[in-house]
Formats: structure tokens, C-alpha cells, sequence
């Protein structure tokens, strides 16, 4: 029984990543209850062995897991301030407040929780990449064709018919649930560094959790055939219940703990190699904080943001707390700055001709605040003939500025303001859009929350415009 609330305690400090962190939406309650229910189960569970006495090794950790507290973020530094706290335990020798316990499970406890946020960062950039099993959907299929024959499968993909519809389930490394089950095997690796068979308990545990993988994603794919809610993969109460089940098998797996032996004091420099491993992994992890970064690979191309015509929607300038307001409302910076983690962004502070345009791949217009001039648009109109640009539309312009683009190039559509309240387009812009064939894909329907029926004007900013 202590050994399965020993895997339980990692099995919930496992969900408290996916619930702190927003895989989906996160839920700082439910991880704040799941972490402290296994912190104080891996305490109360944790088998204690005789510690060495390398006070030099301990002083050299404390060093070393300070300094990975005060560089990582939250959460991801709180097994570096478990860590941090057992072996200050084990330093001063307290044997107030559980320092003994703190001392032993707690630095073992806080040393489970950072690997397993460093296996965690792996699997977001892993699996951020590469995301479809491909050697599982196979099996997958086969499972799911046993209970259902009109379950059907194509190029990846399996199809589990119900009454009304047919679901369609790419085999996925996130559907699978691989990101938990590899935080989980990690943790339960933690375990068993004290055990014997480490090698076979390692074995055995990574084929159980493929075939419960496997297994699981069947019955995900008949609840979600039965319930036809797409969404039943990312609910925590199917999360917890779904991988429960997992815990119980992996308590059968591991070997039980090898009997307390003392060991005598100790001066040689095998006591420093734990305070080395640490080392190795917080340099990792602190160079990964300041020097890693995955936004994907780099790719040919050029793209030029046109600053110069529009003063309101900002590409250089970032949106924060200190910058609010209509200004800022629509905001080119986060876009620029994406998109120049793959290609060479330039942002134009001045008119430009054809000239200009040619070294580049992608051109992005922005809602004008002044006319483009006729050079301007007719290099623009060398740029949709280059193959670059399929279609040109324009936004809140009137018919006349439509016109002067039309004498260079068709204009595919325009997008205007329109609702029951904001209707000047009908008067001459609708019926100039409808003799040149220009579709027309409107903004602002529902007049900025106006017409919703559940509009309060209490709740607006003293100078919102919808107060007037």
C-alpha cells in the first residue's frame, strides 16, 4: 500500500504540470491541490536511507540550486527550491520541523521535479515539431476496428463513424498522451535509482505505457463517438480518471525497496559526484534559459511591413500596460516580431516604388491612414504580377479612392464598417462595389458589442467612443 501512494505522489505532481502550465486552460487551484497532495504523499512514503556526510559536496549544491531557483521561471523552479530546502535540512542537521525528512525525501522529491521539468521543456519542443505517430496509427486502427468493423483508416487517420457524423482522429503524439506519460516516467524513474533491476523495471514500464497508450486513445475515440465532444481530450476530470488506472499497473511493476543499510563516514571525492551531476544538469538548464531558443527553422524569403502609410496599427512598438488604448488596439508587433524568427522582416518608413519591392517575398499592407500614391500602387501591381500577391483588397476605402486603384489594378474586395447603425457604404460605396464586381467582407456587425442585447455601458472607459 505505501508503494502505490508513493507512484500516486507522482502520478498528481505529473498532472500539476498540465494544469499550471496553459496546455490547455490552465487551473492554478487544481495544480496548487495536485502538487501539495504529492509533495505530501512522496514525504510521508518515500522510503529514507543514510545519507552520506559531504558537507562540501551539500554547500557546493546549495551554490548551484540558488542559483537555478532565481534564473528559472515559475513553475518550473520549484523543484530547484524543493531541492533547495532539503538540502539546507541536511546541512544544519535540524530535527525541527521534519528537517530528517526534508533532508532525504525532500531532496529526492525536489530533484523528480526538476528532471521532470527538463523532460518537460523537451516534449514542448519535440512535440511542437513532430506531431503525428505515424508507427501507432496502425495499431491504433486494428484496436479500434475489433470493437467497431466500420471503423475505417486512411493515410493516418482513423474514422469512427456515429449515427449523425463521422470523427475523424489523427494519430497525434499530444492525443496519444505522450507529454504526460513521459513526465510520469520520468518521475517514476526517480523511484526506483535505489532499487534493484533498474535496467527491467525500466523496460517494463515503457512497454506498459505504450500499450496503455494505445488503449486509452481507443476509448477516447468511442467517448468522443459516443458523447461527440472534440474537446474530451482536454478536460482534467478525463485526464485524472483516464491515467489513474496507469498508476495502479506501474505500482505492480516496481521492484520494492532494498533493505536500510548504514554507511560509514565518508571523505572521498565520491561524495561530490551528486553535487556534479547537479552541476551538469544546472548548467543545462540555465544555458537553455538564456541561449535556447525553438521558434522552428529558418526559411528563404524577405518580408516588408509598410510602416509608412498607416500611423495607428504599430509594428514598432510592443503592446503593454503602459501603451492602451485605440492606438493599440490592432498591433502589428507581435506579428513582425514572429515572423522574424524565420524570415528577414524589414519594417518601411518611407514611400517605395517598384524598385524597392523586388528583393521581396511578401509584402503586408496595413488599414492605411494616407492614399498610396499612383507610383506606389502600380509597384504594388508589379508585385501581383510577379506571381507574389494572387489578390488585392482594400479596407475603409470610399469609391472614389476605389477608383484610382481600379485605372491600376481590379480590386478583389473591400472591407468596410457595416451594421444596422453604421450603413453609409449603401449610399455610393455598395452599389460602385456591385458594377465592378469587388466583394464587399465587412467589419463590425454588431457595431462593437452594441447590438448584442447584453451591451452595459457602466462597465466602458470614461473616453470609449460607444459612451456616445
Amino acid at each position: 500500500m505505501k508503494q502505490f501512494f508513493l507512484v500516486v505522489s507522482v502520478f498528481l505532481v505529473s498532472l500539476s504540470w498540465f494544469t499550471l502550465l496553459p496546455f490547455t486552460q490552465p487551473n492554478i487551484l487544481l495544480g496548487i491541490l495536485y502538487l501539495a497532495a504529492g509533495t505530501v504523499l512522496f514525504l510521508a512514503c518515500h522510503e529514507r536511507r543514510e545519507l552520506s556526510d559531504s558537507t562540501l559536496g551539500a554547500a557546493l549544491s546549495v551554490l548551484l540550486l540558488a542559483l537555478t531557483v532565481w534564473v528559472l521561471p515559475s513553475p518550473y523552479d520549484i523543484g530547484a527550491s524543493i531541492m533547495l530546502v532539503g538540502t539546507l535540512a541536511f546541512l544544519v542537521r535540524s530535527k525541527i520541523l521534519g528537517g530528517g525528512v526534508l533532508a532525504q525525501s525532500g531532496t529526492t522529491f525536489g530533484a523528480i521535479l526538476l528532471v521532470q521539468s527538463f523532460a518537460l521543456v523537451l516534449c514542448i519542443h519535440v512535440f511542437s515539431r513532430y506531431h503525428y505517430a505515424d508507427p501507432l496509427a496502425v495499431p491504433l486502427y486494428v484496436l479500434a476496428r475489433i470493437l467497431d468493423p466500420r471503423v475505417a483508416y486512411s493515410d493516418g487517420l482513423v474514422f469512427v463513424p456515429s449515427e449523425e457524423e463521422v470523427f475523424e482522429i489523427p494519430a497525434l503524439w499530444e492525443g496519444f498522451g505522450f507529454p504526460f506519460l513521459i513526465v510520469f516516467f520520468v518521475g517514476l524513474l526517480g523511484i526506483t535509482l535505489h532499487r534493484s533491476r533498474k535496467l527491467q523495471t525500466c523496460v517494463s514500464l515503457a512497454i506498459l505505457f505504450m500499450v496503455y497508450a494505445l488503449f486509452r486513445s481507443v476509448l477516447f475515440a468511442f467517448l468522443l463517438q459516443r458523447f461527440k465532444d472534440p474537446y474530451i481530450y482536454c478536460y482534467y476530470s478525463a485526464t485524472f480518471w483516464s491515467f489513474l488506472p496507469l498508476a495502479v499497473l506501474a505500482t505492480f511493476l516496481l521492484p520494492p525497496p532494498r533493505p536500510t543499510e548504514a554507511r560509514p563516514p565518508s571523505k572521498t571525492w565520491r561524495d561530490l559526484v551528486p553535487a556534479g551531476l547537479l552541476l551538469l544538469l544546472t548548467g543545462f538548464l540555465l544555458t537553455g534559459s538564456y541561449a535556447f531558443r525553438d521558434p522552428g527553422e529558418r526559411k528563404p524569403g524577405r518580408v516588408m511591413i509598410d510602416e509608412y502609410h498607416s500611423r495607428w496599427e504599430w509594428a514598432d512598438r510592443p503592446f503593454d500596460k503602459e501603451w492602451y488604448g485605440r492606438d493599440s488596439g490592432y498591433n502589428y508587433y507581435s506579428l513582425g516580431t514572429y515572423l522574424n524568427n524565420f524570415y528577414d522582416v524589414d519594417l518601411r518608413e518611407t514611400p517605395f516604388g517598384a524598385s524597392d519591392l523586388k528583393d521581396y517575398d511578401v509584402l503586408i499592407i496595413k488599414t492605411p491612414s494616407q492614399m498610396y500614391t499612383s507610383e506606389e500602387l502600380r509597384a504594388i501591381e508589379e508585385f501581383v504580377k510577379e506571381g507574389k500577391v494572387r489578390y488585392l483588397g482594400v479596407s475603409n476605402y470610399d469609391a472614389a479612392q476605389m477608383a484610382i486603384c481600379q485605372e491600376i489594378h481590379p480590386i478583389a474586395s473591400l472591407q468596410p464598417p457595416y451594421s444596422m447603425i453604421t450603413r453609409a457604404i449603401e449610399d455610393a460605396i455598395l452599389p460602385y462595389c456591385q458594377q465592378n464586381d469587388i466583394g464587399v467582407i465587412v467589419y463590425s456587425p454588431m457595431e462593437s458589442g452594441l447590438l448584442t442585447g447584453a451591451f452595459d455601458v457602466s462597465r466602458l472607459a470614461g473616453d470609449d467612443w460607444r459612451q456616445n
